[in-house]
């Protein structure tokens, strides 16, 4: 047995009588475990086998009537030889497949062999998405034909037409891409679809079709809820809908809410307020989830004029409203079917209604959804001061132009409701037991053009609010506007408030998409879950000079290259450790502070960015873990040297308390620069930051285990920093290594300060061949406790310019440079201060003597022979009576 599930599908022989669809499955759920052992395989068949046991339920109750007078057409058609193509259109498009399927079904059966020999060879069924070329291979094989891999689409149709001429095909298509009537290779076609236009253009003239008032209502609900379970059966929708079928039902049925043609990106916040979809992790999954659903339905039961425009056809819509209105006869009789229940909706839309529906309608116990869109409502006194609707989820009152107050106590007793729209109406304010909507999710406030301002406590009493849209209202008193703490809200759309200059949605937790308008000068979206700037145009937002992005761990910064231009100033830290540094930094004009926990955030940020020039020209990066922040040092604590089990603890205790380099803090360091990158601990090497590094002039490099060699990030993106500094990098082998690739290229030609601190796997500063220029400004080189490290440079390395040179508890160090013969002169023609601390291992420095040489300091070094120091008579002996020639010091020796 073959069904029309998979893509493609063989069967042999003719079409049975006039009988039920399909075979009898009663028997077969007991022989699946010993078929097929495979539990993917075994998923499968029990959901093709619920398909045809809910097909041979659904016929059973649609026997007679529309549905067999459209069966009876199909035999028809497939009976007449001179008939050679026709089409599928159903109900106005709906239910197309499901009859052809039935019929499908009918010729698959084992037991009419010989009759379905007499009309067809071969049956083939192709689903929507299967290409041209992958149709034509199919058919080919079908056909016997081996279709190699280099066969043009040409010579695989003469082939195939020649293969054909003596074999009786029938091909269903359903849906999608056609071939020309000429390509139609001799078989007879069924072409399903829900276009006539599509029709008209492939030339063919007999086109199934029924309209939905041949159906009763009965007839339409079930097949409706026979094509809706189907839409929540697609593996790609399957799970994302909490209810299956039923949801699917709804979320179709809450479309006839709206008199016009609706955006799927309008819909979706509707549907989620109702709870029609899953609680989605964020609002990008929700708008795949609708635009998905919103397909399926479009290909099944829906008209799709655009593709993210919604519209249910005007009959579909007269029949389905027929069905839901509490006046039908006949709205319960198949509320159960296949789990999907009947839900009670009034809608009376697009009808220039001057006066509601009276009371009563409005106070039925099981109404839920009251639409009376586009209509020439002037008042609601009609129905009384406030309307009894327990179980109301939904109330649309919107394009209602004439209506210019609702009573204040209108919404005492809808407690329920989760939707309320009041878009394009007159009123000029909002009713008081407005803050009584306890459970309201969205409130749709478009399009008002008398309502001057909002009721802040009304709006703050509205805790489970989700979504907020006052897009289209200039609110022309409304200058500030604060929402914080409203913990559901995620979805703001205030573009066209003209003189809103300060919003604040400070501690809405949930927040995640913004739509501001142009007049806006401050926005704080601290605490918020917000995670792309793509949901910002900074350069329509001309007058904004503040923006507050505390604690916004979902933040990715997106598309870099897509940003104009950044407000005046930007307070954005991630983890909301540094809130007190950043007001500093924003008041004394330090340039953007940025704190954030990835790399990612600034990885579409290129080195080539106009940002660089226009806004970023003094900047202050900082990328560290929220895990990982540095904590406070408590009063008290001690420094890694000055724990008891540090080998050179007394030494450390008894040091200079001014060292030669004299290293500063980082912020104290960094303040004298304008462009500075703190990195600290990282899960990977940080390649997003390739593009601000190269911009960077100061740059710290901390307690991250990731990086082995800074030039992993770039040799060439190093170029433009002045001061590097390196802490506690576990991991950090070496500085810079070129490979054959990259011998020669110049390295660090403008770095001045290079500080190394507690690298504990630091095997050498540079190896490789670097070209001229590299470190050809560096003053200052500092490194303390690399205990590993063995040699400094390579003999390629001239450091023209150093002036001070400290090494500091290095005891491995047995050299500075990889070769002794390198000249003190060469290589160190400017070095004016020179200190080693506890080198245990240090034999040389280098050959010849240090010409500008005036301070040095030396402890614990007691394997060095000889200074490079330039001779006089006098003799220094040093702590173990070694000797060696003074040195002409400007300044006292220090031993």
């Amino acid at each position: 047995m073959f069904f029309p599930s998979q893509q493609f599908k063989e069967l042999e022989g003719a079409a049975p009588e006039n009988r039920c669809a399909g075979a009898r499955f009663s028997d077969t759920w007991k022989e699946i475990s010993e078929e097929e052992r495979d539990k993917t395989q075994q998923t499968k068949r029990r959901r093709e086998i619920k398909r045809v046991m809910a097909m041979e339920q659904f016929v059973e109750m649609m026997r007679g009537g529309s549905f067999e007078r459209m069966r009876q057409k199909i035999w028809q058609c497939l009976r007449n030889p001179e008939i050679r193509v026709f089409s599928v259109l159903g109900w106005e498009g709906v239910g197309r497949s499901m009859i052809t399927r039935q019929v499908f079904d009918e010729l698959a059966k084992e037991e009419e062999e010989e009759t379905r020999a007499s009309l067809f060879d071969h049956i083939i069924w192709f689903e929507r998405q299967v290409s041209h070329r992958e149709m034509k291979v199919r058919l080919a094989e079908t056909l016997g034909i081996h279709v190699r891999e280099w066969v043009d689409d040409v010579s695989l149709i003469t082939e195939i037409r020649e293969s054909s001429q003596y074999r009786r095909l029938l091909i269903i298509k359903d849906g999608g891409e056609m071939f020309a009537l000429s390509d139609m290779l001799g078989a007879k076609w069924i072409v399903i679809t829900k276009s006539m236009a599509f029709c008209r253009d492939l030339g063919i003239e007999i086109r199934i079709a029924e309209e939905w008032g041949s159906l009763l209502d009965d007839e339409a609900w079930a097949l409706l809820c026979h094509e809706a379970a189907n839409v929540a059966d697609d593996p790609r929708i399957q799970t994302d809908l909490p209810n299956g079928g039923d949801t699917v039902m709804q979320c179709l049925s809450y479309c006839l809410l709206f008199s016009n043609d609706i955006p799927i990106q309008h819909v979706m916040l509707y549907w989620k307020s109702e709870g029609l979809t899953l609680d989605m992790e964020s609002i990008d999954q929700l708008e795949r989830v609708s635009t998905t659903l919103m397909l399926l339905l479009s290909h099944r039961m829906l008209d799709a004029p655009y593709s993210n425009i919604v519209s249910v056809g005007r009959s579909l819509r007269t029949k389905l409203i027929q069905i839901l209105d509490p006046r039908g006869s006949n709205s319960h009789r198949y509320s159960s079917w296949r789990g999907i229940k009947s839900r009670r909706f009034m809608v009376r839309c697009g009808l220039r209604l001057e006066q509601t529906p009276k009371v009563d309608e409005w106070e039925q116990d099981d109404l839920e959804r009251i639409s009376l869109d586009t209509n020439n409502i002037k008042t609601l006194a009609d129905i009384g001061p406030s309307p009894k609707c327990p179980s109301l989820s939904t109330l649309i009152l919107s394009n209602n132009p004439l209506l210019l107050q609702i009573p204040d106590g209108f919404f005492q007793h809808m407690q329920g409701l989760r939707v309320l729209d009041l878009s394009g109406t007159g009123i000029g304010t909002l009713p008081s037991s407005l803050s009584s909507l306890t459970n309201l999710k969205l409130l749709a406030l478009q399009n008002l053009p008398s309502l001057d301002t909002l009721p802040l406590p009304f709006l703050h009493a509205l805790q489970n609010l989700e979504v907020l849209l006052l897009g289209g209202s200039s609110l022309p008193s409304l200058k500030a506007l604060s929402l914080c703490m409203m913990q559901n809200l995620y979805y703001l759309d205030i573009c066209h408030a003209t003189n809103l200059t300060q919003l604040s949605l400070k501690g809405c937790h949930s927040f995640e998409q913004l739509k501001p308008p142009i007049s806006l000068e401050m926005l704080d979206l601290s605490h918020t879950k917000i995670h792309d700037f793509a949901h910002f145009n900074f350069s329509e937002l001309i007058n904004l000079r503040r923006l507050d992005l505390l604690c916004t761990k979902h933040l990715t910064g997106g598309q870099w290259h897509q940003i104009d231009r950044l407000p005046q100033m930007l307070n954005w830290d991630q983890c909301g450790h540094h809130q007190t540094s950043l007001e500093e930094q924003l008041q004394t004009n330090q340039g953007y502070c940025i704190f954030v926990s990835e790399d990612k955030v600034f990885q579409t940020l290129s080195k080539d960015s106009n940002l660089w020039e226009k806004d970023l020209e003094k900047f202050k990066f900082f990328v560290v873990s929220c895990d990982h922040h540095p904590q406070i040092k408590r009063k008290g604590t001690c420094s890694p040297f000055e724990k008891p089990h540090f080998i050179y603890r007394a030494i450390f205790a008894a040091k200079p308390k001014h060292s030669t380099a004299k290293p500063k803090h980082f912020t104290e360091s960094a303040r004298s620069y304008h462009r500075c990158l703190k990195i600290g601990s990282t899960n990977n090497v940080p390649f997003g930051i390739r593009g601000v590094l190269y911009h960077t002039q100061f740059f710290l490099l901390r307690d991250n285990n990731s990086i082995a060699r800074l030039s992993q990030l770039g040799v060439e993106n190093l170029n433009n920093l002045i001061e590097c500094r390196i802490k506690k990098c576990r991991n950090m082998q070496s500085l810079l290594t070129t490979g054959r690739r990259s011998e020669n290229v110049q390295a660090l030609i403008r770095l001045e300060n290079l500080l190394l601190f507690d690298l504990i796997n630091l095997k050498s500063l540079c190896t490789g061949t670097f070209g001229e220029g590299s470190f050809n400004c560096l003053k200052l080189i500092y490194l303390e406790h690399c205990p590993r490290l063995v040699s400094l440079f390579s003999s390629s390395v001239r450091l023209e310019k150093l002036e001070t040179l400290e090494i500091r508890f290095c005891d491995m160090l047995e050299r500075v440079f990889e070769e002794d013969d390198v000249s003190g002169k060469d290589v160190f023609p400017q070095l004016k201060e020179l200190c080693l601390w506890e080198l245990r291992k240090l034999k040389s420095i280098c050959n010849g003597d240090l010409p500008a040489l005036e301070k040095v300091k030396i402890h614990g070094c007691r394997r060095l022979q000889k200074l490079p120091l330039v001779a006089r008579d006098s003799n220094h002996k040093w702590e173990d009576n070694r000797t060696f020639q003074h040195a002409r010091l400007k300044s006292s020796s220090t031993f």
